[in-house]
């Protein structure tokens, strides 16, 4: 297996097991709930692993790119 299929492989497997997680825990919690928390760590992280300038044009790019974020489609708990 190449790196980009590898790569690839990788994150279906975590994108496949977060979804999961996230599915569990809004059996439990409000769906906001949990999309605050997650969003929080996630923000944390990048800020983590980013620069300081990487993580400013990263949060550029969330912000001019907003419109493009599609809902869930499926059952919602509210």
């Amino acid at each position: 297996m190449n790196q980009k299929n590898n790569s690839d492989q990788l994150l279906g497997d975590c994108h496949a097991a977060v979804m999961k997680e996230m599915d569990r825990l809004m059996g439990i919690y409000d769906p906001q709930i949990v999309a605050s928390t997650m969003l929080a760590i996630a923000l944390r992280l990048y800020k983590t692993v980013l620069t300081p300038e990487d993580f400013r044009l990263f949060m550029e790019t969330v912000e001019q790119t907003s419109n493009n974020i599609s809902e869930f489609r499926g059952p919602t708990i509210n």
